[in-house]
Parts: C-alpha cells; sequence; structure tokens
C-alpha cells in the first residue's frame, strides 16, 4: 500500500521554546511502498499563538525510499499552539497526519532546563 509514514509517529512536540525565536527538528518521512511518489503537504491550524513550517514542503521519493525534513516552530505567545501537516501522496491520494506541538516562554533559564 502507498502512503508515507513520519519517522516520529503521528505528533511532534516542541516543548517550551523561548516567544520570538525558532526551534527546527528533524522530521524523516518515509514512502513504504515499492513505487515511486510524489509528495505535497499542507497545514491546518491556529498560528495565532506561535509558527510551523516544514521544509521542503513536497518533493519525489524513490521506491522505499525516505528523505528528511526539517520541522520548525515560532512562538508568538506563551500559550500552547497545536496544528497538524496532511501529507498527500501521488499515486494513491492516501492522505496522512502529522500533529504538532509547541509552547512558548518568556523564561529563559525555564527553557534551558526542558
Amino acid at each position: 500500500s502507498s502512503g508515507i509514514n513520519a519517522e516520529y509517529g503521528e505528533q511532534v512536540v516542541f516543548g517550551n521554546c523561548l516567544v520570538g525565536q525558532t526551534t527546527q527538528l528533524p522530521v524523516r518521512i518515509v514512502n513504504p511502498s515499492p513505487s515511486p511518489m510524489n509528495w505535497s503537504t499542507k497545514f491546518v491550524g491556529d498560528e495565532e499563538d506561535g509558527t510551523f513550517a516544514l521544509e521542503p514542503s513536497s518533493g519525489t521519493f524513490h521506491a522505499a525510499d525516505s528523505t528528511l525534513l526539517s520541522l520548525s516552530f515560532t512562538a508568538l505567545t506563551s500559550n500552547i499552539c497545536t496544528g497538524k501537516f496532511i501529507f498527500t501522496g501521488c499515486p494513491g491520494g492516501r492522505e496522512v497526519e502529522l500533529r504538532v506541538e509547541g509552547v512558548g516562554t518568556h523564561d529563559e533559564v525555564l527553557q534551558r532546563i526542558l
């Protein structure tokens, strides 16, 4: 079956991030299919308290291939920010969700400890 699997499972949690700074995490996505596949992603969520970005946001897999993406979160407030990236593989059109969560902090000591 064609589809996309994310190395972290279905959710990535950034934890406490300093407000105004961007934190990045690597995310590996996998094409478990024996066929080549194009993929794309879109973000769904509220970006009032923070923004998430995924680079690159589309690409091409060889059969049974994987690729490393850069997932980033920028906290804009000290509230919890959540959303999801929806990956779509083509051919097949199967959608896979990667939920993301981050929270901002104004406390540099707390941010460093965590």
